[in-house]
């Protein structure tokens, strides 16, 4: 199953958004069009639902950061489950997740993840631009977040501009957190207590670059895999971009500097390589929305593989 946001579809109103489930036939991957469309049930101008998607088994989840419930532009994010023994069909949401300390101007479901039974949603204006980012467990049903997470860092540090979570851990990207110079940006990593998820403002790692320098924004995109965690840096190298590696330690995660920087082999100044990352395994696929291989700002994505410590691409792939 496949879960592509449409942020600027104007089904419930201009700019109000939506997302599309592509289910794989029984005969395999084929073209096709959406098996379903999903909807806000309260979509209103410029909401850019489904700028924000994740999924897992039988939970889709949406944000919608421009959302306007708390304030203006203070965001939500909307679940949406499986019809039992049935496939995905057109519908709105279960149930709409705000955070308790909701105000206007948090961006909350920027960015979005889920992994089993329990939602990560950043917020990445909240106090000011500091940033946050909040737990939510049994998200179908939940009332309010389980635990809120942040970081130590000066205003602006725009904690939550990207999360991932894989289990029990969660990663955090703060792309403007000046780590020596301005916006060179980190990724900070929580790891769940043993009594459960609890609002914290002191994260177990922070992951940083061991040269950051200003406007790398370094966090702009997070990925996880194992013991791997994946972070976008696409203002390096003039807006080439790269991706850093960091390898847990043999002790536990502790702040670390990377253990490989990637970058394309077709390196091209704003290119934005690093702006989009995933990872499974072994395996490794990077966006590039600015490269120019098929045109201007045509983008593309890059596949790469991990032999040992080191990681090379192996693919770029354009549409």
């Amino acid at each position: 199953v496949a879960l592509i946001g449409a942020p600027y579809d104007d089904d419930g109103a201009s700019g109000s958004g939506s997302a599309y489930v592509f289910q794989k036939p029984p005969s395999g991957w084929a073209n096709m069009n959406e098996t379903a469309k999903l909807t806000a049930s309260d979509a209103s101008v410029d909401d850019l639902f489904g700028l924000a998607v994740a999924l897992d088994g039988d939970l889709a989840l949406v944000g919608a950061h421009f959302d306007d419930d708390s304030g203006s532009e203070s965001g939500s994010a909307y679940v949406f489950v499986r019809p039992l023994f049935g496939n995905w069909v057109n519908a709105t949401e279960d149930n709409k997740l705000t955070p308790s300390d909701a105000s206007a101007g948090d961006n909350f479901g920027f960015s979005v993840s889920l992994s089993g039974s329990t939602a990560l949603i950043g917020a990445r204006s909240s106090v000011t631009g500091a940033g946050s980012a909040y737990i939510f467990e049994n998200p179908w049903a939940a009332v309010t977040e389980t635990a809120k997470l942040s970081a130590p860092m000066p205003t602006g540090g725009f904690f939550g501009r990207s999360v991932v979570l894989s289990g029990d851990i969660a990663l955090v990207g703060a792309t403007d957190y000046d780590n020596i110079y301005s916006n060179s940006g980190a990724a900070f990593l929580f790891i769940k207590p043993f009594t459960g998820w609890e609002t914290t403002t002191t994260p177990d790692a922070k992951l940083t670059a061991s040269d950051p320098a200003s406007g790398d924004y370094l966090g702009g995109s997070v990925a996880l895999s194992g013991d791997t965690a994946l972070v976008g840096a696409f203002g390096t190298d003039s807006g080439a971009g790269s991706v850093f590696t960091f390898v847990k330690p043999p002790g536990g995660w502790v702040d670390i500097n990377e253990n490989q920087e990637i970058t394309a082999v077709t390196a091209q100044p704003n290119q934005r390589f690093g702006t989009a990352t995933a990872i499974e395994g072994d395996t490794a696929v990077i966006g590039a929305f600015l490269d120019d291989e098929g045109g201007t700002d045509s983008g593309a994505a890059f596949v790469f593989t991990r032999s040992g410590d080191n990681w090379s691409e192996v693919a770029k792939l354009t549409a």
